[in-house]
């Protein structure tokens, strides 16, 4: 099975505007440690963050995300996609190499999940760096924000976790 998979409810779901109660389909995601993550069923009950870069540069900004929302390695509840897209299978593993370079910890790793195949999927109709999803506890993508963490934004992805 490929690390990634994107079912068409994915495109579906982030292509619409208003990404109240729009279900979070099914995704699987292998972080920098190797670990395969499925998104939302591994939340059912919590709920979950869903932060994404697409640009080569976001990496900065989805940590000030991560920092600006207090999301903590123990946290179990939260990723960052950084959108890479279909490049060579060959390629993929010196990329995965120069991101786990950048994380000091294998906790740390554990929430950083590189998107490749299927990652066209994931843009949306956004054209932001960063887009960040609220994720409730039954699947439902209850807030969609893009941009950086400013304390507007942030404000918008608290409210929605407290619904």
């Amino acid at each position: 099975m490929k690390p990634f998979l994107v079912s068409a409810a994915l495109a579906a779901s982030l292509l619409m505007s208003n990404a109240s109660a729009a279900p979070f389909p099914s995704v699987v995601l292998s972080d920098l440690n190797g670990q395969n993550h499925t998104l939302a069923s591994e939340w059912r009950g919590q709920g979950g963050i869903v932060i994404m870069g697409f640009a080569h540069d976001a990496r900065e900004g989805m940590d000030r995300w991560v920092e600006a929302l207090g999301l903590s390695e123990t946290d179990t509840n939260w990723i960052e996609i950084p959108v890479i897209g279909d490049v060579n299978t060959m390629v993929r593993p010196m990329i995965r190499t120069g991101m786990r370079g950048r994380y000091a910890s294998p906790a740390r790793r554990a929430h950083v999940a590189p998107a490749f195949d299927g990652a066209d999927a994931l843009r949306g109709t956004s054209t932001s760096e960063i887009e960040v999803l609220v994720v409730a506890d039954n699947g439902e993508v209850t807030a969609s924000v893009s941009g950086e963490a400013t304390p507007a934004n942030v404000a918008a992805i608290r409210a929605a976790q407290r619904r």
